[in-house]
């Protein structure tokens, strides 16, 4: 168990390596100029260049990247061009808010997808089942933006029950329950997607389990079905459901949550990152995006590690 921890630590190391490689290169490639997002088209040539070499931007782009990575490795990820703020600070601050969101809408995602997934395979060729399956295409096809803009239109302009944006009112008091009004339709939303592909992966790993010869053994000796499912049929699929899973974890906690975030004002990092493409802040991109890097791999360990508890002929 602690070698193949051990081993899983390791791996982040070329990970992060290689993605902040390839990430490096193809923001600084990327068309655009953030100097002039900052000082506008009509500042001197003069100024360009005194703001290009305050923020390191007149070396060649290895010379960038190694001095990008020798700070990384202090703890220091640059200074935003846009804002003049220490990337650190402004990841960390935001970073807390996505978090937030994302775990209300994973929680919500990973129970939904569960229980429509078990009912599913129960009622296997059914009405219900077929129903389920169509939300569930419907939660996949149907993008997250459109679906936000609804639930906009309809829960918070005609009905005013939920607020458009943000994570607390301008003039509240900043405590739970004005920030569960404000995380309820974003919440929501962002728990769709992780729904609807848990759902589908809980729906198929039963129903292999269902037709398998113990099943059928177990029934032809005249045992209850409710026990046969909850001590035989639901154990045996766990592995296979958290095998799946977790190869899409970082989508289905953040990723889905990204276009929610700019829908809905959310200050989470989706937003920021959305206005740092706009400023072209290349700092406040790479400190998200590693930062995003370490999580996601983090992540993965976490379920990888569970996977070998409950399944240990996984180590390998």
């Amino acid at each position: 168990m602690y070698l193949y921890f051990i081993k899983r630590l390791i791996y982040i190391i070329p990970v992060l390596i290689g993605s902040s490689i390839l990430v490096f290169l193809l923001l600084n490639l990327a068309p655009g100029d953030p100097i002039t997002k900052l000082v506008g088209p009509f500042a001197s040539e003069e100024t360009r260049q005194l703001i290009r070499e305050e923020y390191g931007l007149d070396k060649p782009i290895v010379v960038q990247y190694y001095r990008w990575i020798l700070n990384l490795l202090g703890g220091d990820l640059g200074v935003s061009v846009e804002k003049s703020i220490p990337v650190t600070d402004l990841v960390i601050d935001r970073l807390y808010n996505s978090i937030v969101l994302s775990i209300f809408g994973g929680v919500l995602g990973l129970i939904a997808g569960l229980l429509f997934g078990v009912l599913c395979a129960l009622y296997h060729n059914r009405f219900l089942d077929k129903i389920i399956l169509l939300i569930f295409m419907m939660g996949i096809s149907i993008p997250p933006y459109w679906l936000a803009v609804v639930f906009i239109f309809f829960f918070s302009i005609e009905l005013g029950l939920f607020p458009t944006g943000g994570m607390y009112s301008v003039d509240g008091d900043n405590n739970f329950l004005d920030l569960l009004r404000h995380i309820f339709l974003p919440g929501i939303l962002s728990s769709f997607i992780p729904a609807a592909i848990i759902g589908r992966i809980t729906r198929t790993a039963i129903l292999e389990q269902i037709y398998q010869e113990y099943v059928k053994t177990a029934l032809s000796k005249g045992l209850n079905r409710l026990p046969i499912f909850l001590f035989h049929i639901l154990p045996n699929s766990l592995p296979s459901i958290v095998n799946m899973t977790s190869l899409q974890i970082g989508y289905l906690i953040l990723g889905s949550a990204v276009f929610v975030e700019i829908v809905f004002n959310w200050p989470g990092l989706g937003l920021l990152a959305y206005q740092a493409i706009l400023a072209r802040d290349i700092p406040v991109l790479l400190g998200i995006i590693i930062i995003s890097s370490v999580i996601f791999v983090i992540l993965n360990i976490i379920t990888d590690t569970f996977q070998l508890i409950i399944d240990p002929r996984t180590n390998n």
